[in-house]
């Protein structure tokens, strides 16, 4: 038989330890596949590019990528199909800064090569970050990083319309999120938030605070601290395919250019 004396600890645990909040819109992902090791070894040379503590070697950056390489854009509402841009065919980093990082016509020729390490840092943050591999039907063939999102998209239009949040400022956490009754450590638990839900920041968050007051599509309320890293639906995707035999980035999707 189970003392009172225990059955009065769990009650206390119970309301001590914050339980995961029911679930709300959940962000996942489709077709998602499994690299091949060959192409899983060739994405870490592309992140050690990246990382070299030396700087960046752009001529041998340039190499990483096929002779042609396919670019897609796509405007600044998510989920919208993608348009095909001109295809890469020389100077391969600086060309894809129109893809991933600026607007043709909107940098001066002169500045153009400052936005290499940024077209970069697009390219192999995904790889570096661990996204899930995938497909995307318009580059048969290709393996991305990383999968496409997907939600329910009625629900999401919905909970972005009630809160008066763009679609592309609409954000989820990779991990589980604490959110507070006051911006602080201190203060009251409204409840925790599972991995991939997607929230919207409240209108009365002000830039600069060092807390943001959120509303997470299962209902609840809170204040959320800025350490925690966000992510937004706008997706840029890296695919690769073997050409000659050995793997290369054979094509760039950008976003909100």
């Amino acid at each position: 038989m189970i003392s009172r004396q225990a059955c009065f600890a769990a009650f206390l645990a119970a309301f001590s330890i914050p339980a995961m909040a029911a679930e709300g819109i959940v962000v996942g992902h489709k077709d998602v596949v499994e690299a091949d090791p060959a192409l899983e070894a060739f994405a870490r040379d592309v992140a050690r590019q990246w990382m070299s503590a030396g700087g960046y070697d752009f001529a041998e950056i340039d190499k990483l990528f096929a002779p042609d390489v396919k670019t897609f854009m796509r405007n600044e509402t998510p989920f919208e199909p993608f348009e095909a841009r001109e295809d890469i065919t020389s100077d391969y980093i600086l060309n894809a800064v129109y893809t991933l990082q600026a607007r043709k016509g909107s940098v001066p020729a002169e500045e153009l090569s400052d936005y290499r390490g940024d077209a970069i840092t697009d390219i192999a943050t995904p790889i570096a970050q661990n996204y899930p591999w995938g497909t995307l039907p318009d580059v048969p063939g290709m393996v991305c990083r990383g999968a496409a999102f997907a939600v329910d998209g009625p629900a999401m239009r919905k909970f972005s319309r009630m809160h008066g949040v763009r679609l592309d400022k609409l954000v989820f956490y990779e991990k589980p999120v604490t959110l507070h009754a006051e911006p602080s450590e201190t203060s009251a638990v409204v409840g925790v938030v599972a991995p991939f839900t997607l929230m919207a920041l409240d209108k009365r968050n002000r830039v600069g605070d060092t807390w943001h007051p959120m509303i997470a599509s299962n209902g609840l309320k809170g204040y959320v601290g800025e350490h925690l890293h966000e992510r937004t639906l706008a997706q840029k995707h890296v695919c690769f395919a073997k050409v000659d035999g050995k793997y290369r980035i054979t094509a760039l999707f950008g976003y909100g250019l």
